[in-house]
């Protein structure tokens, strides 16, 4: 066996060997988690809940500002496009701006 062979064997089996320990820790690791969130039900269902709300609000979020900054992007010279704004002022002194 030549020296480059046995050093490429080694570095196999060190290879092997860290995804082997990865695996087992990923295991070991899962199932303290899932003893805690069955030891713990309450909290658990509390804290999933709230993750699985927070998510979908930021998704809505995300969705709507997606939709408003897509307005007028449908159309070539969307960037020449002006907007006309007014000021109304009643006889009370209250203003009411890009009515």
């Amino acid at each position: 066996m030549s020296r480059d062979t046995k050093a490429h064997s080694v570095k196999t089996y060190h290879v092997l060997l860290t995804t082997y320990n990865s695996t087992c820790m990923f295991k070991n690791y899962l199932k303290v988690a899932l003893r805690s969130l069955w030891k713990n039900k309450g909290f658990s269902a509390i804290n999933i809940i709230g993750l699985a709300i927070g998510l979908a609000v930021c998704l809505l979020i995300v969705l709507y500002v997606v939709d408003e900054l897509s307005y007028d992007k449908y159309n070539k010279n969307a960037d020449r496009k002006d907007h006309k704004s007014s000021t109304f002022t009643y006889f009370n002194g209250i203003k009411f701006e890009n009515v």
